[in-house]
Parts: C-alpha cells; sequence; structure tokens
C-alpha cells in the first residue's frame, strides 16, 4: 500500500505573528522539522509532500538539505488559501498512490503510531482523521452574552492528519479549489460530497501552534515524552 502525506506549510502565520510561524524554534528546531519525524517515522507513509509559501521556500530547502528525510517527494507552491495549498499538493501526488493524507505543519506532536492508525481508518472506510472529544463546556454566544450550553457529549475538535482514499481526495481538492475560502479541513469537504469519514481518537497534545505560547506547551509536551522514553 502507499500513503503519502501532504504538509501543508504556507500559512501566514496572522495570529502567531510571524509569517514564518512552520520555522519558529521549538526546543531548538523548526517546527516543520517535527512534523516531518512525526511522518518519517510512520511505518505506513511511503512519501511525503511539503506544500511551502514563497517567503519560506528558501529556507525550507536549507531545513531539507540539512536534514535526513528520503521520504520527501516534493516540494511545491501553496497558494491564496489553505484549500488551494492543499489542492496544489494533492496534485502533486504520484498516480498509483492509494491513500493521501493532508497534515498542518503546525501540529508538529503528532504521533507516529496515530498516523498509522489514521491511515489505517481510511483504508477501511474510505476517510478518517484524528480528533479528540471537547472537555470544555460549549456556549453559545450572541452578542457578547452566553445564549445557551451546547450538549458536548456529540462533539469533537476535528485535528490532522485527515486521509482519504486518492480518488476521494482528488475530487476533494477540485472541490476545494471553487468552495468558499471559510471550509477549514477536508473532512468538510468529504461531509459536502457525501463521503463517511471515521474518527480516530487523538488527544489533546496534538495541538496546534497557533500563538506563540502555544511553543512553550508544545515544548513541556516534548520533555516530558523524553524523560519518559529514557
Amino acid at each position: 500500500m502507499s500513503a503519502v502525506a501532504v504538509i501543508v506549510a504556507a500559512g501566514t502565520g496572522e495570529r502567531f505573528g510571524n509569517a514564518a510561524k512552520v520555522l519558529a524554534p521549538l526546543l531548538g528546531r523548526p517546527v516543520l522539522a517535527w512534523s516531518l519525524d512525526a511522518f518519517a517515522g510512520s511505518s505506513l507513509t511511503t512519501g511525503i509532500i511539503i506544500v511551502v509559501s514563497p517567503h519560506t521556500e528558501a529556507d525550507v530547502a536549507n531545513l531539507l538539505a540539512a536534514g535526513t528525510w528520503p521520504q520527501v517527494i516534493a516540494v511545491v507552491a501553496g497558494g491564496e488559501t489553505r484549500q488551494h495549498s492543499m489542492a496544489n499538493g494533492v496534485a502533486a501526488v504520484p498516480e498509483g498512490t492509494e491513500i493521501v493524507l493532508v497534515h498542518d505543519a503546525a501540529r508538529p506532536l503528532v504521533l507516529p503510531e496515530d498516523i498509522d492508525a489514521c491511515i489505517e481508518a481510511a483504508v477501511e472506510h474510505g476517510g478518517a482523521i484524528l480528533a479528540a472529544p471537547v472537555i470544555d463546556t460549549i456556549k453559545r454566544v450572541e452578542h457578547g452574552r452566553i445564549a445557551e450550553t451546547i450538549d458536548r457529549s456529540m462533539l469533537w475538535g476535528a485535528q490532522t492528519p485527515q486521509a482519504f482514499r486518492a480518488d476521494r481526495m482528488g475530487i476533494m481538492a477540485e472541490l476545494a479549489t471553487t468552495a468558499e475560502p471559510n471550509i477549514t479541513d477536508e473532512a468538510s469537504l468529504a461531509e459536502r460530497l457525501g463521503f463517511p469519514v471515521q474518527i480516530v481518537v487523538s488527544d489533546s497534545t496534538n495541538l496546534k501552534i497557533t500563538h506563540p505560547h502555544d511553543l512553550l506547551i508544545a515544548e513541556a509536551i516534548l520533555r516530558a515524552r523524553e524523560e519518559k522514553a529514557s
């Protein structure tokens, strides 16, 4: 079986305050390097495609030259939105690939075993995503005031990677280039097309680096993992 991961590293980093968020140092290494390590450590991922922005292209090339990630098969340019960047990455997936995963480079703490579980679920069900059950009490707010409390028993926080059979991902990528720009993940495209999406249980340690303080949390998680492994 062949499974190719498209790692989207073409964000603008507006909320982070730095357009090169994926190159921010995390325990002395760029955030992107940790994401690459995770997919390189996956036993089922056979190739990696990185989608980059013009302002990070040279730095990513230098990172790859200094690293040991032979699974990287292509580096492609991103688009105006995340949807277009994803579509550009999917377009570079080699023919004959069976499963395509899309992963946000800003989730550097994903575990190789969770990546493999996502691939296996996509093989069985056609599509799968990592997700974690919502643990906070959720409020719907109108004009700054609570309107109601939402039942969280059926609510899950979507994460990446999100994996689909290649033929389905190709159709989803086509839709991504024409849909409104507020679609934030591949599962939303699958829902529109009626493709089933299986949940693979993850946890909150697969966090997304959104604000600078998230790096401190990520460092604490990585140190805890290192201590547990030693």
